[in-house]
């Protein structure tokens, strides 16, 4: 599953499905998840939910989203220029309305 954004809805989903077994990838456009909590909260948060097993992008934007039929793929950015695609059979889209 690929979880665009690292709000508080988005974060708690993501541990859901990541303890259910599913495979979690968080694609975050700022440099912190929770991203209206104090930075050391934040940061401890994506560390635990990163030891179970939840991958991250940080300074991430999204350049294409593109349907493969039974997977998705969605095109990345990073902040010193590298893109690459991650796929997945599902996407949760939780992007607060000033990241649309």
């Amino acid at each position: 599953m690929i979880v665009l954004g690292a709000g508080p809805i988005s974060t708690e989903i993501s541990q859901a499905f990541s303890r259910l077994g599913t495979e979690v990838t968080v694609i975050q456009r700022s440099g912190q998840i929770l991203g209206k909590e104090d930075n050391d909260m934040a940061d401890a948060v994506m560390q635990n939910l990163a030891a179970e097993g939840v991958n991250y992008y940080l300074n991430t934007a999204i350049l294409s989203v593109k349907d493969l039929w039974r997977r998705t793929e969605v095109t990345i950015k990073s902040k010193d220029g590298k893109t690459g695609a991650i796929r997945a059979e599902t996407i949760l889209i939780a992007l607060g309305g000033s990241q649309i």
